[in-house]
């Protein structure tokens, strides 16, 4: 891993602790320019703008392009640069800087998980592969995924055990978006109502995890489940189940 200069760190330092706040991202942008790397410094400043155009704005399209083709250009220097492997399964950029991490294998993720999360605003994780119960105990204690706002575990299967395991654990406050995929919720309806639940949890604002079971005992349905669904619904309103929203066209 590349020692970083310390002014570096103390200025990555700043955009972690305040991701919502563009300032520490464009000082970040200055410093690079004064150490000749204006090619990220202007990826900055214009993710920076785009992010701050409305969705119909006319330049959006054009300006997502260039900064697309910069990123396929740059992307994977620039991770190295930081000390971080570029082999994760995907990386979505947000004004200016690594947001979100993906990986098919959890292992890869417990290794390079965390060069990322001291280096980047991590506030997405995606992992596409099954994780057993005491991996997923593994990856939730750690302390890294307290920033995060979405966990996306779609390609998961999950019992009603390891749901539990994920409504106990108290550095999730954060965290706003969880996708479990595809999950028949009649088979992990007691997990399900933990995360609901959970004192933890407090953040959550959308949860998702497939098509919603028709409730009522006819169906072979729990009855209890009937009043998770009016939760869900009070909760999350039309942000629960299968209702995903499309994915964003550039992030």
């Amino acid at each position: 891993m590349p020692a970083l200069p310390a002014d570096q760190r103390a200025l990555l330092a700043a955009v972690i602790a305040a991701p919502d706040d563009d300032t520490p991202r464009l000082v970040y942008a200055d410093w690079l320019d004064e150490h000749c790397d204006d090619v990220q410094a202007n990826y900055i400043r214009e993710s920076v703008r785009l992010a701050r155009l409305p969705a119909g704005d006319p330049e959006r399209p054009g300006l997502e392009r260039r900064l697309t083709s910069v990123l396929e250009d740059n992307a994977n220097e620039w991770a190295i640069a930081l000390g971080c492997a570029p082999a994760a399964t995907g990386m979505c950029y947000r004004r200016g800087f690594v947001h979100t991490i993906r990986y098919h294998r959890l292992d890869d993720c417990l290794r390079d998980g965390p060069a990322w999360f001291r280096s980047a605003p991590i506030q997405g994780l995606s992992l596409d592969s099954y994780v057993n119960g005491a991996a997923w105990r593994t990856l939730l204690q750690n302390p890294m995924l307290g920033r995060l706002r979405r966990l996306d575990v779609s390609g998961c299967r999950w019992t009603d055990e390891e749901l539990r395991d994920l409504a106990k654990q108290p550095h999730l406050t954060r965290l706003e978006v969880l996708d479990l995929g595809d999950v028949p919720d009649d088979e992990v309806w007691v997990g399900l109502s933990e995360v609901v639940r959970s004192r933890h949890l407090t953040g959550l604002r959308a949860v998702y995890f497939g098509d919603p079971a028709t409730p009522g005992p006819d169906f072979g349905v729990p009855r209890a489940w009937l009043f998770l669904t009016r939760r869900f619904n009070k909760r999350f309103g039309d942000r629960w189940g299968n209702r995903r929203p499309p994915p964003p066209v550039w992030c």
